[in-house]
């Protein structure tokens, strides 16, 4: 009986009291909750302020040794991501995957791009399962985000 009422007050307080969520860390970036690692800086020669762009790649031809997926059938449709950058931090990642298998897919969305959050770069290992999907996301990624650079940079 007591673990019941136990249960029922941890799930009340949690209703009541809800989950704090930092809305603007450390850094004063305002990133409302992204968790960053401690060792993510932000992107130089940005000014302040919000920028959006956007690129398309194709998975496969996107990865250095891009003939042996070609070879076994992993050719990649084009994917297209736009990034927002909000004070030098990359804020959102949208990715239209094309005509990109939903799975692959969701591994992405699931395991890169937290990991691009977490780091606010482009420069982090592909998907292991998905990896012209993998691919495909951060070569769109970093050409959008050389867009907001050559076009807003100081």
């Amino acid at each position: 009986m007591k673990k019941k009422w136990l249960c029922i007050a941890v799930i009340l307080a949690l209703f009541l009291f809800g989950c704090p969520v930092d809305e603007d860390d450390d850094n004063g970036n305002g990133d409302n909750g992204i968790m960053r690692n401690a060792d993510a800086v932000p992107v130089p020669g940005l000014p302040s302020g919000i920028f959006t762009a956007s690129a398309t790649a194709d998975g496969a031809a996107s990865l250095p040794d891009s003939q042996w997926l070609i070879e076994n059938g992993a050719e990649g449709d084009p994917i297209t991501v736009t990034v927002t950058i909000e004070n030098a931090w990359i804020t959102v990642i949208d990715v239209d995957p094309g005509d990109d298998s939903p799975s692959y897919v969701a591994m992405v969305l699931r395991i890169l791009i937290p990991a691009i959050l977490a780091s606010n770069s482009f420069d982090v290992d592909v998907v292991s399962g998905a990896t012209a999907t993998s691919g495909g996301v951060l070569n769109a990624g970093m050409t959008a985000l050389q867009k907001i650079i050559e076009e807003h940079g100081e």
